[in-house]
């Protein structure tokens, strides 16, 4: 069973930001990191503040990136998904 839950937005804003090249470096990366196992994928629906996306959340701990572009990916997974640590750079603080 994977430790993270990873709900990244496919709504309309999102999807036109880059969600999708967002999707697909996820992919890439959970397999070159060796952290499949770590986390799900979920593609998940608009997760709010459309202006700041693409967002994704990451369960447990509901943690919200946002402006997250494929280059961003990397560190995520090695930071979050492996070690841990949140990436305090691409955390949401636009409540």
């Amino acid at each position: 069973m994977s430790s993270y839950r990873v709900y990244v937005c496919h709504g309309a804003s999102c999807k036109h930001g880059g969600a999708q090249r967002v999707w697909q470096a996820l992919r890439r990366e959970t397999q070159t990191q060796g952290a499949e196992d770590a986390a799900s994928l979920i593609v998940g629906g608009c997760q709010g503040r459309c202006d700041f996306g693409p967002n994704l959340t990451i369960h447990p701990g509901a943690t919200k990136y946002s402006g997250v572009a494929a280059e961003d990916v990397p560190a995520i997974v090695r930071e979050h998904l492996l070690r841990g640590y949140i990436v305090d750079d691409l955390v949401f603080d636009g409540w």
